[in-house]
C-alpha cells in the first residue's frame, strides 16, 4: 500500500514537473530577443548589414530596425557610426536564426568602395536564445575599388600626350618634317595604343598580364594591319600625284579616327548589349528610330561622356603626330628598321598565341568595325539549323504538338460579350505581387485576384514588342530571323484574332500608348482588321509625359483607359474586344512620382514606379467595369509582351536574351464567373492566348494558329522562344528543364528551374542527354516555323 502511493506521488510529481517546464517553454517561444551587433573598423565610413531569417528567409517587415530596406528579399539594415563602430539592434522571436553578413559602399574617404565581410563567404549567424551583444572586426573584409575606365579619362590621357608630344617635338627638332607613309605608321601605332585601353576594359583584363591582353587585341591588331596594308602600297605608288595622295590620306585619317572612335564606344555599347553594334541591332531599333535605341543614345551621349570622348581624340592626334616623328627617327638605320619589324611580328606571334590558347567572350574581344560589316554578309545560323537532320519521330512530335484542336467551350462562357486584352509594356513575372514579389508594387492586381485564374508559367516567345504584338493578334510565331514579318510585311495567315471576332460580329480596337508608326505596327494592325486604332498621334489626352534624356513622347497610360470607355460606351456591336498596351514600363520607365522600392538600383526603382502606375490604370480599368456593371460579362487577359532585365545575366533591357528576366512573364484572367482565384502551373506562352480567346467563345480555331487553349484539359509543359538581335538564341522550357541554344557560338546552357530559378548553374555538362533531346525538338521547331512561313 505504502509503495503505491509512493508510486502515485512520485508519477504525480512528474507530471507536474513536466507540465510547467512544458508550459515555460511555451511561454519562452512567444519571447522577443533583442541582439546588438558591433561592427569595427577604421577602412570604411559606411557599412550595412545584410540579414535574413532561418536560413536566409526574408524577415517580417515588423521586425526591421529603422534605416532598413528590402533588396533581392534580402533586408539592408545601415549601422549607426560612432567613431570606427558600427551598431544596430534588431529584435526578432526567441529560437529565431539570423543569417547576415556586412556591406560597405564608402570608404574612409569617402569613395565610393564595393566593400564584402562574408566570413570568407561562410556568413554570419546567430541564435536568437539570449539577449547579448555580437562584436565583430574587419579582419575578413574585402575592398574592392572602381576600375579604371578610359572614357572618364580623357583630361588625364590628353595631358599624357601632351607631355608625349611636346618632348618628342623638342627631342627630334631638327628631324621633324613628315611624309604620308609615316603618318600613316605613328597614326596606326596611336590607334593601337587607345584601342589596347579600350579592349583590356571591355574584356575586363586590366588585373591580367600584358600577353594575357594582347591575345584579347588580336583582332583589333589584324584590323590595324588590314589599314597599313592597304594604305602603304596606295600611298607609296601615288606618291607623286598630290591630289591622290591627299584624297587617300583623307580617307586613311577618316578610317583611323572611325576605328578609334568606334572602340571606345564599344565599351558603353558591349556594357549595354552585350556585344558589339551589328546590323542585327540596327534593324530591331527600326534604323535608330526606335524607343530603345534614341532615350539609350540620348542617355548614354551625356555632356560629360562626349567631352570625353572629345579629350581622348585630341590626345590621340596628338599621340599620332609624336608616333610619326618618333618613328621617322628611331628607324633611320636598315638595322633600326629592321629590329622594330621583329619587334612587331613577336607581338604579331604573341597575340595570335594568346588569342587561341585563352578562352575570352566572343562578344568581349570582337572589333567593332568588322563585327559590323560582317554581321550584313555573314551566313546565316538559321539556314544552318534548316539544313539539319531531325528524326522523323522529332518531326512528327513537333506537327502533333502544334495540330491541335479543342472541343467544347468552358462551362458559363456564353455569359462573355466583352474581352479586354491589357498588355502591360516590358513586365516580368518576378515583380507582380500576384506571384509573391518582394517588392509589392502592384496591389491592384492582388485585389482582384479572387475573381482571377493565375498562370506562373507564361513565356514570350521573343523579347520584342512588335513580334509579339504579332503572336497575339495574327497567333502565330514570329519568324526565327532578327527581321519581322511586322516591318518585312510577310504574307500572313488570312484570319487573326481581330478578323475572327469581327467576322462573328464583335467590333475591335487596339489603344497604344506609343507610338504605332515604329516598326510599321500601325499598318499591321488595320491590315490585321482592327476596326480601330489610337496611338499617340491620334489620342485625345491632356496627360502626356516626357523625360528630360529623352526624344520620345507619350500619352499617360491613365488616358488608354479614358479613351478605351469612350469607344466602348458609345460603340453600338454589343460583343467588344479591346486590346489596351501600355508604355510607361518601357524604358527610360516614365511616372512622375517617385516611392522608394528599392535604394540599390535608381533604374529598377524608376521602373517599380512606373510598374506602380501601370497597376493604378489596371485598377481604374477594373473599377469602370464594375460601376458599369459589366464585370461578369467581361472577360479580362492580363499579360505582358516581355520581360525586363536590370543588371542580371549581365545584361539591361530585354531583347538580347531569353533568360527568366526576359521572356517569363505575367498572365492573369480575371472573371467572377468563371474564376475563383486558381493558380494554373503548366508551361504556357503567348501564342496561347488567341486560341484560348477562341475556345472559350466556342470558336473553331483557323488552322494557321499555332497556340493551345489556356483551357485545354491536357498538360503539355513545353513553350518556345528566341532572341536573334546579339546572336541567334533560341530556347524551349520542358518541365522544369530550360534549354538555351546560341546557334552562332554552339554553346548550350541547361536549367533546372526547379532547383535553380534564377538560371545561376549551367549543368548542360552533366545532362547531354537532355541537351542532346531538347536541341533536336528546338531544331525541329524552327524548321517547323520556317516551313510555315515559307507556304
Amino acid at each position: 500500500m505504502f509503495l503505491s502511493s509512493a508510486r502515485f506521488y512520485l508519477l504525480l510529481i512528474f507530471t507536474a514537473t513536466f507540465l510547467i517546464n512544458a508550459s515555460a517553454q511555451n511561454n519562452g517561444d512567444k519571447r522577443l530577443i533583442s541582439q546588438k551587433f558591433v561592427y569595427k573598423t577604421a577602412q570604411c565610413n559606411e557599412v550595412y548589414m545584410v540579414w535574413a531569417v532561418d536560413y536566409w528567409r526574408t524577415p517580417a517587415k515588423k521586425f526591421w530596425p529603422k534605416n532598413t530596406h528590402l533588396q533581392d528579399k534580402f533586408a539592408y539594415t545601415k549601422l549607426i557610426k560612432q567613431e570606427n563602430s558600427f551598431s544596430a539592434s534588431i529584435t526578432l522571436p526567441y529560437n529565431s536564426r539570423i543569417d547576415y553578413f556586412f556591406w560597405a559602399p564608402k570608404d574612409n574617404k569617402g569613395k565610393k568602395i564595393t566593400g564584402w565581410d562574408t566570413n570568407l563567404k561562410s556568413d554570419y549567424t546567430s541564435n536568437f536564445t539570449e539577449n547579448k551583444t555580437i562584436e565583430l572586426n574587419d579582419s575578413k573584409l574585402y575592398i574592392e575599388y572602381p576600375k579604371f575606365t578610359i572614357l572618364s579619362s580623357g583630361t588625364l590621357f590628353l595631358i599624357i600626350s601632351l607631355l608625349l608630344f611636346l618632348a618628342v617635338f623638342f627631342l627630334f627638332k631638327k628631324n621633324r618634317k613628315l611624309n604620308a607613309l609615316l603618318l600613316v605608321a605613328g597614326f596606326l601605332s596611336s590607334a593601337f595604343i587607345y584601342i589596347f585601353f579600350a579592349r583590356a576594359e571591355i574584356a575586363g583584363l586590366y588585373h591580367k598580364s600584358l600577353p594575357v591582353i594582347a591575345g584579347s587585341v588580336f583582332q583589333d591588331v589584324f584590323w590595324l594591319l588590314v589599314i597599313g596594308i592597304l594604305f602603304f602600297p596606295l600611298l607609296y605608288i601615288f606618291r607623286q600625284k598630290i591630289i591622290v595622295k591627299n584624297v587617300l590620306l583623307i580617307a586613311f585619317f577618316l578610317t583611323a579616327i572611325i576605328t578609334v572612335l568606334s572602340s571606345l564606344l564599344n565599351i558603353e555599347v558591349v556594357k549595354q548589349l552585350g556585344t558589339p553594334f551589328n546590323y542585327r541591332w540596327l534593324y530591331y531599333s527600326d534604323f535608330l528610330r526606335g524607343n530603345d535605341a534614341r532615350t539609350g543614345v540620348s542617355e548614354t551621349l551625356t555632356g560629360a561622356f562626349l567631352s570625353n570622348i572629345f579629350l581622348l581624340l585630341a590626345g590621340y592626334l596628338l599621340t599620332g603626330i609624336a608616333a610619326s616623328i618618333a618613328i621617322k627617327n628611331i628607324v633611320r638605320s636598315k638595322r633600326a628598321a629592321l629590329s622594330l619589324m621583329v619587334m612587331l611580328l613577336i607581338f604579331f606571334l604573341v597575340s595570335f598565341y594568346q588569342y587561341k590558347t585563352n578562352y575570352f567572350k566572343a562578344a568581349t574581344i570582337q572589333n567593332p568595325v568588322t563585327a559590323f560589316v560582317l554581321s550584313v554578309f555573314e551566313p546565316s545560323a538559321e539556314a544552318q539549323i534548316l539544313k539539319t537532320k531531325v528524326s522523323d519521330e522529332t518531326a512528327q512530335y513537333i506537327i502533333n504538338y502544334h495540330n491541335n484542336f479543342y472541343t467544347s467551350a468552358p462551362a458559363d462562357s456564353n455569359l462573355i460579350d466583352n474581352i479586354i486584352l491589357f498588355v502591360s509594356e516590358s513586365t516580368p513575372k518576378q515583380y507582380i505581387s500576384l506571384y509573391d514579389s518582394a517588392f509589392h508594387c502592384t496591389p491592384n492586381l492582388k485585389k482582384w485576384s479572387s475573381i482571377s485564374a493565375v498562370y506562373t508559367n507564361m513565356y514570350a516567345q521573343i523579347p520584342s514588342t512588335p513580334n509579339s504584338m504579332l503572336t497575339l493578334v495574327s497567333g502565330i510565331y514570329p519568324m526565327v530571323s532578327y527581321k519581322s514579318a511586322v516591318s518585312e510585311k510577310i504574307q500572313l495567315p488570312p484570319v487573326g484574332l481581330p478578323k475572327l471576332l469581327e467576322h462573328n460580329g464583335w467590333a475591335t480596337s487596339l489603344f497604344f500608348s506609343s507610338d504605332l508608326h515604329y516598326a510599321d505596327m500601325e499598318v499591321y494592325a488595320k491590315s490585321q482588321g482592327f476596326s480601330f486604332t489610337g496611338d499617340v498621334n491620334t489620342m485625345p489626352c491632356n496627360k502626356k509625359f516626357t523625360i528630360t534624356h529623352s526624344d520620345i513622347d507619350g500619352v499617360d497610360d491613365e488616358c488608354l483607359i479614358e479613351n478605351y470607355f469612350k469607344w466602348a460606351d458609345t460603340t453600338k456591336p454589343k460583343k467588344k474586344f479591346s486590346m489596351l498596351w501600355t508604355n510607361q514600363t518601357h524604358y527610360p520607365y516614365y511616372t512622375d512620382t517617385i516611392t522608394s522600392y528599392t535604394k540599390e538600383h535608381d533604374n529598377l526603382n524608376r521602373y517599380l514606379n512606373a510598374l506602380h502606375h501601370t497597376d493604378k490604370v489596371f485598377g481604374e480599368l477594373m473599377t469602370g467595369l464594375k460601376e458599369r456593371n459589366q464585370l461578369k460579362s467581361t472577360l479580362v487577359i492580363f499579360v505582358s509582351d516581355h520581360g525586363e532585365a536590370f543588371n542580371t545575366h549581365n545584361q539591361t533591357l530585354h531583347a538580347s536574351r531569353i533568360y527568366e528576366e526576359n521572356v517569363h512573364i505575367p498572365c492573369v484572367l480575371f472573371n467572377p464567373v468563371l474564376f475563383k482565384g486558381q493558380y494554373d502551373d503548366d508551361i504556357h506562352g503567348l501564342i496561347d492566348i488567341d486560341v484560348t480567346i477562341a475556345h472559350l467563345l466556342g470558336l473553331q480555331k483557323p488552322k494557321e494558329w499555332q497556340g493551345k487553349s489556356l483551357f485545354d484539359t491536357a498538360k503539355d509543359g513545353r513553350t518556345f522562344f528566341i532572341s536573334p538581335y546579339t546572336d541567334l538564341i533560341l530556347g524551349t522550357r520542358n518541365e522544369h528543364w530550360k534549354y538555351i541554344y546560341n546557334a552562332d557560338t554552339k554553346a548550350n546552357e541547361l536549367y533546372n528551374l526547379a532547383t535553380d530559378p534564377k538560371e545561376l548553374f549551367n549543368v548542360s555538362d552533366r545532362y547531354p542527354e537532355v541537351v542532346r533531346k531538347e536541341r533536336e525538338i528546338l531544331t525541329g521547331w524552327v524548321q517547323y516555323v520556317q516551313k510555315q512561313y515559307a507556304q
